[in-house]
């Protein structure tokens, strides 16, 4: 008896005819076995007198069609279900017979049907004709290694798909390769322009050779001016403020200045609430660079 539990009925067990007693109202109509023990003993003795296509007695319906077959490897019969696509498909009777028959080569390599037939193969390097399986004949196109090394450094003419610039490069270059230059790639990668990014766009529209994601060493910079050595950077607030960010960002700054770029950062805050006052710092920028040029000659 459970402790602390009053008993409110007893049933007996359907298998071995214990009396057991019944604490949930719930289990009064449900329950009919004393232990799980008899509840497997009882399962186990109604699935071994099932028979194919016989009624299920626990779901009151007809199982579904199945089928006995003859394992190809150790000759012993097993049950396939007809309806399963992935179940009707099996040629073996475990997973140690397909090992032993797929893996250690009874159906596959030279012994395999698809192996057997032989053709005849021009090689595309030295022209010469070799024999090959019939299941290589698509992806085999030279005799050896050597003639394979030859072939993809052949010379061939590649054409950027950006600026259509044709440069004499190999042929393995030549279909791997689809820009000429980091300029070329980073002007036909997609980018999508960010709110402030739009902004400062539309107040360069009155500047000449303004150009946008401009490549330089490593990274690309929102807009540049290489006329006048100027760089403008939108700095969002979130993505800048990252410790990866700062880093790049400081690294790129120095990068600048040592080769003679003015790098101009205009803060997400400040283009969104002072949009007129970035307008006149990249005037003013633009200004101190032309002076600094008529300066010089």
């Amino acid at each position: 008896m459970k402790r602390g539990h009053e008993p409110i009925g007893s049933k007996s067990c359907i298998e071995c005819g214990t009396v057991f007693n019944i604490f949930n109202k719930h289990e009064i109509e449900r329950k009919k076995f004393c232990s799980t023990k008899c509840q497997y003993a009882d399962l186990g003795r109604k699935n071994g007198k099932r028979q194919l296509g016989s009624v299920s007695p626990l779901k009151g319906r007809q199982r579904k069609p199945r089928e006995t077959r003859k394992c190809e490897q150790c000759g012993k019969p097993f049950e396939v279900i007809l309806t399963n696509k992935a179940d009707n498909a099996r040629r073996f009777c475990s997973l140690s017979c397909s090992y032993n028959a797929v893996i250690r080569g009874k159906f596959i390599g030279e012994e395999s049907p698809r192996w057997s037939e032989r053709v005849t193969i021009k090689c595309a390097a030295c022209g010469k004709d070799f024999q090959d399986y019939a299941a290589r004949k698509k992806r085999m196109k030279t005799c050896s290694k050597e003639c394979a090394n030859k072939l993809l450094e052949r010379p061939a003419i590649h054409v950027c798909q950006n600026c259509g610039k044709k440069t004499q490069t190999t042929e393995y270059h030549a279909k791997t390769q689809k820009y000429c230059s980091r300029a070329c790639l980073f002007e036909a990668m997609p980018t999508t322009n960010t709110s402030i990014e739009l902004k400062i766009k539309e107040l360069l529209k009155i500047f000449p050779n303004v150009q946008r994601n401009y490549p330089f060493e490593k990274f690309s910079v929102d807009f540049a001016i290489p006329d006048l050595k100027i760089f403008i950077e939108c700095d969002g607030t979130y993505w800048h403020s990252l410790p990866g960010a700062i880093i790049r960002d400081a690294t790129k700054d120095r990068l600048a200045a040592e080769q003679g770029w003015l790098m101009l950062r205009l803060p997400e805050k400040e283009i969104n609430e002072d949009l007129a006052g970035c307008d006149i710092k990249i005037k003013q920028a633009i200004a101190s660079r032309t002076t600094k040029s008529l300066v010089s000659i």
